[in-house]
């Protein structure tokens, strides 16, 4: 046989059939693959994702991992509070421009932050 797949070898033949199509003539033979056996799980993991802490666990063990979250709303934090303060008139050009580049460092760590 011609284009015969060499890894459904091992499988017994089911059916055959001889196909016309147009000018073609093609003699297919299906095989009888075993449905693999159910998957049944030994122990379920549990995982629970929070604001402070990602925790991993099962009935035997739990295992814990700090998050760095609040560190990220903190920066978030100080970036609006220095906006406020900055934003007022009284306050130089060279000053506000020096704090508007300590603001944007602030917002991009704590983007880092939550990105990580």
């Amino acid at each position: 046989m011609i284009g015969w797949d060499k890894r459904y070898k091992c499988y017994s033949n089911g059916e055959a059939r001889l196909v016309i199509g147009g000018d073609n003539v093609y003699f297919m033979v299906s095989k009888r693959i075993h449905k693999p056996e159910k998957y049944k799980p030994r122990e379920v993991l549990a995982a629970d994702v929070n604001e402070n802490h990602i925790v991993v666990g099962s009935k035997s063990f739990e295992v814990k991992f700090e998050t760095f979250f609040r560190r990220a709303l903190h920066c978030k934090f100080l970036a609006k509070r220095l906006r406020k303060k900055y934003s007022s008139p009284r306050y130089n050009a060279w000053r506000r421009s020096d704090s508007l580049r300590r603001i944007k460092a602030l917002q991009a760590k704590a983007k880092n932050v939550v990105l990580d």
